[in-house]
């Protein structure tokens, strides 16, 4: 849903405290919509209203009676999508990649980034490990993450999560290759996807490093249990094996 943007209350590099408004923006079709989802729900219940007790009557509440509780989901659902036209900040911390070229008037898809915000108590290092390599990482263990920029130091941080699952989408797109990443990835249904078996994890910056003052791709190095090949091999074939009896 595209909509159109009537306020950005920020500034690149600026501290926003958690709910602050960050943008707000306007859609006519939404509006539009729900204009029209309201005033069919106010027929039904003028229909409703006027309903006898007759039994033939009867059985036409059934059928309006459901109509009408079909129409107020409706309105709530775009109810919900017109609240989402206000964007608010999920936590406190400083903006980061925000779109120059916003200002009101501008139209906005959906799905576009619009900025980024650094949490004030650190930053989260994302990153994806090949399934292959799963089972030798474990929560707690320590780790180094070095940018792929020259000038930025390596930061010390410490494996927080790891995903239960992976249903191979990529999303991060810096991480891609076709935008110089190093995870080969393909386009389905105008959505990345990864080309082998990757798991994504999360990792803390350790000691209250100040985050990075904008996104950034590099690669961690993390503890992991030592493996021979030939147990990495059985391992690798183990995988296969499963996932050829799913298909």
């Amino acid at each position: 849903m595209a909509a159109t943007l009537t306020r950005v209350g920020t500034g690149e590099g600026g501290y926003v405290e958690q709910g602050q408004v960050l943008f707000e923006a306007q859609s006519p079709d939404l509006d539009q919509r729900l204009r029209t989802a309201r005033l069919e729900l106010r027929l039904l219940e003028l229909q409703m209203s006027r309903l006898a007790a007759s039994a033939k009557e009867l059985e036409q509440a059934v059928v309006l009676g459901q109509a009408e509780a079909a129409a107020r989901q409706k309105i709530e659902g775009l109810e919900a999508e017109r609240m989402a036209l206000t964007v608010r900040a999920p936590f406190a911390g400083r903006i980061v990649d925000l779109d120059l070229a916003l200002r009101p008037g501008t139209y906005v898809g959906q799905e576009q980034l619009l900025a980024r915000i650094t949490s004030a108590k650190g930053a989260r290092v994302k990153a994806l490990v090949s399934d292959t390599d799963l089972q030798r990482i474990a929560a707690g263990a320590k780790g180094v993450f070095v940018s792929d920029e020259a000038d930025q130091a390596s930061l010390p941080v410490t494996l927080q999560a790891i995903a239960p699952a992976s249903n191979g989408e990529l999303t991060e797109p810096a991480l891609a290759d076709r935008f110089g990443g190093a995870v080969a990835a393909v386009e389905k249904d105008q959505r990345l996807n990864t080309r082998e078996g990757w798991v994504e994890v999360s990792f803390q910056l350790d000691n209250g490093e100040a985050p990075p003052p904008r996104l950034m791709r590099g690669s961690v190095w993390v503890e992991a249990e030592a493996v021979s090949p030939l147990t990495l091999a059985w391992r690798q074939i183990g995988r296969v094996l499963v996932r050829e009896q799913g298909f």
